[in-house]
């Protein structure tokens, strides 16, 4: 007994997005593999952009609209236990990146810090 048309036909179509599924999946597979060797070659060049920490007027903005205060609960959350503000200020600048050694943004962190915890307290 033969199948029906309209079956045959659903079948046809389902085969059909599973090939194109499976296109996607390579050229998506491809482009990961590229942009690899792009990084990888940057990085040989030493072109790689460092993402480094604003400074000048850009630093009033490091954080966005209620970013901050969930970023210390987390911070000490992890910890245990409370920590003081340079600390959390050294563990969000690892986070996001910024140069360790950067005495005065880590200063200014911890005055963010500072101000955060007594909104939040």
């Amino acid at each position: 007994m033969s199948k029906p048309h309209a079956v045959r036909a659903l079948e046809k179509q389902r085969a059909s997005l599973r090939a194109e599924i499976a296109r996607h999946e390579t050229a998506a597979g491809r482009a990961l593999e590229s942009i690899a060797h792009i990084e990888a070659t940057l990085t040989l060049l030493g072109e790689a952009r460092r993402k480094g920490a604003p400074n000048g007027r850009k630093r009033r903005w490091l954080f966005g609209y209620g970013e901050l205060g969930p970023l210390i609960r987390e911070i000490e959350a992890g910890a245990g236990e409370p920590m003081p503000a340079y600390k959390v200020a050294a563990a969000i600048m690892e986070r996001k990146g910024w140069p360790a050694d950067d005495e005065q943004l880590e200063r200014f962190v911890a005055g963010k810090v500072r101000n955060a915890r007594r909104h939040f307290k």
